[in-house]
């Protein structure tokens, strides 16, 4: 393992390479980057050129994924932050090819507000308590002697990260984005009970024999018969 690097990813649907909205992040004074590829781009496909150009590196390591909820909150940021650095120095450092990180992704109230309309949001998350952010750690590794070690790895952050912040006041979240969480976390345990039931009635019409939920491996399934993990059943 090196040393940290900072990245943002930052998107601005305008023409302009500079806009007063963003000054925080691409003017230099502000941030004092060591270097920016901010510009106009005509399409997504361009910057997923230049986003997928590094990634031939990771092909063949193996992933797990996991997330913390909180609404915007400087100190939980910085514990965060400060927690994942620390403890992946102290437990992680004989692990092969370890590569970490950890991504902080906004979720804004006109997001939330815009999500919920034509026929409403399924996780009810609140507009009026945003912006929330996600803090999504990956780690990435290339043997299977340390799974075990990955796991645990995230079990002590996500439960250390937790303790700390439940000291502080409203600032956890009960929603888990999908595709960041880990399989032992319990993703529908955020939604109302009500909009459980309705996805379950929804599931049992479109797939009555649970084809779905029983032989296809992966995901969360809402009637949560089946023990998964990303690699599998168990």
């Amino acid at each position: 393992m090196g040393d940290p690097s900072y990245h943002a990813i930052i998107f601005y649907n305008g023409d302009s390479a500079a806009p007063s909205s963003l000054d925080n992040f691409t003017n230099t004074d502000n941030m004092g980057q060591a270097s920016s590829t901010f510009r106009v781009r005509p399409s997504m496909y361009n910057w997923t050129e230049e986003a997928d150009s590094s990634r031939g590196a990771l092909r063949g390591l193996r992933a797990r994924f996991s997330v913390v909820s909180i609404k915007a909150n400087r100190q939980a940021l910085q514990i965060i932050h400060d927690t994942f650095l620390d403890m992946v120095q102290e437990s992680m450092t004989t692990i092969d090819d370890l590569v970490t990180s950890l991504a902080f992704v906004p979720i804004t109230e006109r997001f939330l507000t815009v999500s919920g309309k034509n026929g409403g949001d399924p996780m009810a998350v609140d507009p009026s308590q945003a912006p929330y952010i996600q803090a999504e750690q990956t780690l990435l590794w290339s043997s299977s002697v340390d799974d075990e070690k990955i796991v645990q790895f995230l079990s002590d952050f996500n439960a250390n990260v937790t303790d700390q912040l439940s000291g502080l006041d409203n600032v956890l979240s009960p929603y888990l984005y999908l595709n960041y969480a880990d399989d032992t976390q319990a993703v529908f345990a955020g939604y109302p009970a009500a909009n459980t039931d309705r996805l379950k009635k929804i599931r049992a019409s479109y797939d009555p024999e649970m084809t779905f939920t029983d032989l296809m491996p992966g995901g969360w399934k809402v009637e949560d018969s089946v023990k998964r993990t990303r690699y599998g059943k168990q």
